[in-house]
Formats: C-alpha cells, sequence, structure tokens
C-alpha cells in the first residue's frame, strides 16, 4: 500500500458530548499513524457528511474543513519524500499553522507572556518576560529565530556588561530560552539550530550576594518615628509584616483570608498556599506561620474590619469578590502590580532614613527572612519548607517535624 492520507472518525473514544475526534490517518512507510484535529462530530453527523444534499451549514463547514486537512496532508507528503512521521507531523503543523521559516522572537515572548498570565503565574514573573523582551528589542529592533546564533547571543551579552549585573543578563537569556522551548513546543520554529544546551551556548550563573537586612536593622526599621497613618509609615508596616509572616509574597499577602487564621491555646497561627506552587506542584505545601505581636499589629491597622470567614484580611482585592477565571487573574495581577509599586516607592524613602547602601524593596523581606534564620544557625532543611520551597529532596522528611512548637521557637530567632 502506497503513502495515503485521508480523514476518519475513530469511534473508540468518546467526549463529554457524545462526540469523536476526526482524525487524519497518515499511512507512511506501511506504518498508520493518526493526528488529532479541531473537528468532532457523532456517528450520525459523520455518516451524513457524504450526502451531497446536505443542508445543515455546520456540517458543511465540517465537510470543507476535513477537505482542506486532507488536501494540507496532501501537499505536504507531495513537497517532502520518504518523511519519516515525525518529520511528516512537524512540517504538516508548519503548514496548517502558516508558519514563516524566519519567526519574530518578540511575538512569542508577548504569546508566552499571556500563557503565563491565563495560568495564573505570579506577577513577576510575567512581567520579567517582557523586561527580558525589551532588553533584546534594546540591542536590536528586529530579532528572527534564524538570527539566535551562539555569536549573536555572545554579542548580545557583551553589550549589556556595561548596562545591567551579570545575573540579570542571565536572567534575560533564561528567559529566552524559555520562550524558544516554547515556540518548539507549539511547533512554531524547528529545534535544529537551537543554540542553547551541549555544544552551544553557555548562559552560565553568577552567585549574586542577596540584598538582605540584619536582625539590628529590622529593628532600627521597626523603631522608626514615621507620620502616623501614612503611606510609609503603611509600607514600613506591609513591610514588617512580611518579614515576621516568613517572607510572605505581595500576591499571598493579597490573597489571605480570615478562615486563614488559626487561633489555638498555644497562639495564633496562619496556614496559606504559595500562589506560585499552586498547580504546579503534585503536593502543594501548605505554609504555617505563627502571627507575632508585630504582625497581628499590622492587621488590626492596615485590615479589613469586622471580617467574616471568606473575607481577605486586607483591602486590596476586596472588588474581586464577584470575578472568577481570567478575568478575575488578570486583575489580581493588575492590583499586585499597583499594590507592589506603591509598596516600593514607601520602602524606597525609608532606605534614605535607614542611610542604606541600597535600596529597600518589597521581595527583601523573603531575602532577610531566610539570612536572618541562617545566621541564627537553622538549617537549609528547616528554613525551606518555612518558605514553601519544594525542590529539596529532604523537604518532606521535615515537613511532620515542624509543629507549632517549632514554629514558634523560629519565629522568636527573628527579633
Amino acid at each position: 500500500m502506497e503513502n495515503t492520507i485521508y480523514c476518519t472518525l475513530l469511534k473508540k473514544y468518546k467526549n463529554k458530548v457524545g462526540k469523536y475526534n476526526v482524525k487524519l490517518c497518515v499511512y507512511l512507510n506501511r506504518e498508520r499513524h493518526y493526528i488529532q484535529t479541531k473537528i468532532d462530530l457523532t456517528k450520525e453527523e459523520w455518516a451524513k457528511l457524504d450526502n451531497k444534499q446536505l443542508k445543515d451549514k455546520t456540517l458543511i463547514e465540517a465537510r470543507n474543513a476535513i477537505k482542506e486537512i486532507e488536501s494540507t496532508g496532501r501537499k505536504v507528503l507531495k513537497k517532502n519524500e520518504n518523511l519519516s512521521f515525525e518529520q511528516f507531523e512537524k512540517a504538516y503543523y508548519n503548514e496548517i499553522n502558516k508558519i514563516k521559516k524566519d519567526n519574530d522572537i518578540f511575538r512569542w515572548f508577548d504569546e508566552y507572556q499571556q500563557y503565563l498570565i491565563d495560568k495564573n503565574r505570579p506577577t513577576s514573573y510575567c512581567d520579567h518576560i517582557i523586561t527580558s523582551k525589551n532588553s533584546f528589542k534594546e540591542f536590536k529592533t528586529k530579532i528572527y529565530f534564524s538570527q539566535l546564533t551562539v555569536d549573536f547571543l555572545e554579542r548580545y551579552r557583551d553589550s549589556m556588561k556595561s548596562k545591567v549585573e551579570d545575573p540579570s543578563v542571565e536572567s534575560y537569556l533564561r528567559d529566552l530560552r524559555t520562550v524558544y522551548n516554547y515556540a518548539i513546543k507549539k511547533n512554531a520554529v524547528s529545534n535544529d539550530r537551537y543554540p542553547f544546551g551541549k555544544g552551544g551556548f553557555t548562559i552560565g550563573s553568577t552567585v549574586s550576594r542577596k540584598k538582605t537586612l540584619s536582625k539590628s536593622q529590622i529593628i532600627s526599621l521597626r523603631e522608626l518615628k514615621l507620620p502616623k497613618d501614612s503611606r510609609i509609615e503603611w509600607g514600613r508596616d506591609i513591610f514588617v509584616f512580611q518579614y515576621f509572616s516568613n517572607g510572605l509574597n505581595m500576591i499571598d499577602l493579597c490573597k489571605l483570608k480570615e478562615k486563614d487564621i488559626d487561633k489555638t491555646d498555644e497562639g495564633v497561627f496562619m496556614d496559606f498556599i504559595r500562589t506560585k506552587t499552586q498547580g504546579t506542584k503534585v503536593h502543594s505545601i501548605k505554609i504555617r506561620v505563627e502571627l507575632t505581636p508585630e504582625a497581628l499589629d499590622v492587621i488590626n491597622k492596615w485590615g479589613n474590619n469586622d471580617r467574616k470567614e471568606d473575607d481577605f484580611i486586607f483591602p486590596y482585592f476586596n472588588s474581586l469578590k464577584s470575578l472568577n477565571g481570567k478575568e478575575r487573574n488578570e486583575e489580581e495581577r493588575k492590583i499586585v502590580g499597583y499594590v507592589t509599586r506603591n509598596l516600593n516607592r514607601q520602602l524606597k524613602h525609608i532606605s534614605k532614613e535607614l542611610e542604606l547602601t541600597f535600596e529597600l524593596t518589597s521581595g527583601i523581606a523573603r531575602h532577610t527572612y531566610a539570612t536572618v534564620l541562617k545566621n541564627e544557625g537553622l538549617s537549609p532543611s528547616i528554613i525551606g519548607p518555612t518558605m514553601g520551597h519544594t525542590n529539596a529532596k529532604t523537604t518532606e522528611m521535615y515537613l511532620d517535624s515542624i509543629g507549632d512548637d517549632l514554629i514558634r521557637e523560629i519565629s522568636k530567632k527573628l527579633y
């Protein structure tokens, strides 16, 4: 039997609405393969497609689409002889998606960012993708995948050395690699010229010293005399709450609800799961925090009043209760971005008050929490789970051992 292409209805796997997927059957080198299409039909609808008097517009459109699919498959087969099925499949998808060989990388940065937004990934990561895109755009206003050679990437890295620190350049290059892999996955570009990996361009990894505050600086920060109920006082207090809440991220702070608070005979605790790990881990880790008097003061001062179980602790997401899905994710992202920028603006003023050699930001609360505990002699295997880290091999064996008594001991070391 010669190489053949035709569409068929595989009556084996039925979807939720009782329909089957129309498959493109590809018979190559005496082997039969199937490619899924976007067309689903019932057995009855499939049988009607041969009717020359067919009047159902939806079925007519399906029949025309099937003819187009078959035509495209035959076109690809005619262009390329002696293909393996994998080669045929890649060429077929390139044809139906009308993908150019020279594809603009900036369009794929945008598409990947939208993918992250749809997946409700952290705002900071979504925004960083665009920061990386703009860095490459500053180097060259139009870049195609075919231009991403080892030489090109080395020239980009050299040009950035006088502008930003090495860790930033490396993060931009890692984002580019991620976008490149995403485009390959979407059959938008071939991996034949992939510039990364063994024998290709090496991004490297510069060990950068994270900016943190010492325990004495935390004390000075807490004792700063600031205008009562001012925005700068709010900025200081939110930073303090982050620090005493295991280096809590802003997205997680905004999502905290009254039902997350657990009052026990031993003290007041708070439980939450990091947004960053939701949907990405088989077992997301629930973080348990002791709400110290300082943290409770911040809640009482800046939180919502008369909170019920399902109310947010802080007011930033109050307007989102009626929203769901993609619309809610987008609004959450905007609000977190706005609150974080405002917080960092206030922390910039505080940096001057404390005469720091660097500008204080929201993220430094997290680095400070981890560094203070490390300097107090705690093992990374203990610190990691309190921050929601799930990549350490030893994490699981320590989870059960971190009871409320140990959590309280950890809190004491933050003073």
